[in-house]
């Protein structure tokens, strides 16, 4: 599935895209970063309009 670039050390962080051998894992892999991101960039978004909306409740002053 993967070539490593005649690394010795095996990092995750290291790993590139560009070393998936078939298009379908290529695929796979634009689909899982693009869901992640649009629910990263869902949930900081959705948190913000919520905090921004949100009424002080009014103390009897």
């Amino acid at each position: 599935m993967t070539t490593p670039k005649k690394q010795t050390e095996f990092l995750i962080e290291k790993m590139q895209p560009t070393w998936l051998e078939n298009t379908r894992h290529k695929w796979l892999y634009r689909v899982a970063v693009g869901l992640i991101s649009g629910l990263i960039f869902g949930l900081i978004s959705g948190l913000k309009t919520d905090i921004k909306n949100r009424k002080i409740p009014n103390q009897g002053v």
